[in-house]
């Protein structure tokens, strides 16, 4: 599993490649968990989660105060499609990248 540092290194190399404008919101950083929002315009936001004791990871995009895409391994790696966000498909595990690419093609559809 990936360290906070890791995946918050990881997760910044992505955003700052897909996302161009935002303003983060940290609310919590230790050795073992991390939190924040990165709020992209005042209905937007993408909220970000990590533990890296048991490598649950959470990324969800936030629209009017409801989830409209994410991914998440809850149980299982799955996604929820911006088309009916509330599904859960399966998936491999995802870069952030690959996480991060599809929620900028998201942000221009809204």
């Amino acid at each position: 599993m990936k360290s906070v540092e890791e995946f918050v290194y990881e997760l910044e190399i992505a955003l700052h490649g897909n996302i161009r404008n935002f303003t983060p919101e940290i609310f919590l950083r230790t050795a073992q968990s991390f939190k924040a929002y990165f709020h992209i315009r005042p209905d937007l936001l993408l909220s970000v989660r990590y533990n890296a004791a048991n490598g649950r990871t959470d990324v969800a995009l936030i629209h009017k105060q409801e989830r409209v895409f994410g991914f998440d391994n809850l149980k299982e790696w799955h996604y929820h499609p911006f088309e009916n966000p509330k599904l859960h498909i399966p998936c491999d595990e995802p870069s952030l990248e690959y996480i991060l690419n599809n929620i900028s093609q998201i942000i221009k559809q809204l």
